[in-house]
């Protein structure tokens, strides 16, 4: 952001989203976060999400961006945001769904390419 002049769009936080969500919300405000990003062990990506969605933290149209859904692996966050008829558990549709594309691991170094997945999601919040 500061390298392409554009820090006053976005602000960058790195680190847990248990620890940084809880503060952001004090800090920003409710629907204040357009943009996630999510790189790291995928296995936590859908309590992320709830936790955003507990905390009432995503813009009515917040876009979700997960690598390494593939390796290691995010089994539960593809089964609730990728499926097109996905529901919130009580059989309620939730309008939303994950689209993921498959993708050469660039840190797998050696002669063969390790497939990964990354995913998108343009929020919507779930019925209730």
């Amino acid at each position: 952001l500061n390298f392409g002049e554009r820090s006053w769009l976005a602000e960058v936080r790195s680190g847990q989203a248990r620890d940084i969500l809880p503060k952001l919300i004090e800090e920003v405000g409710e629907r204040a976060a357009g943009l996630t990003f999510m790189d790291h062990r995928g296995t936590r990506f859908h309590d992320e999400l709830h936790l955003f969605e507990r905390l009432g933290l995503p813009a009515g149209s917040m876009d979700t961006i997960c690598d390494n859904v593939l390796h290691p692996g995010a089994p539960v966050f593809l089964w609730e945001e990728a499926r097109p008829s996905s529901n919130d558990g009580d059989g309620r549709c939730v309008g939303r769904s994950a689209t993921v594309w498959s993708l050469p691991e660039f840190m797998a170094g050696g002669e063969g390419e390790i497939e990964d997945w990354m995913a998108f999601e343009r929020y919507a919040p779930r019925p209730g």
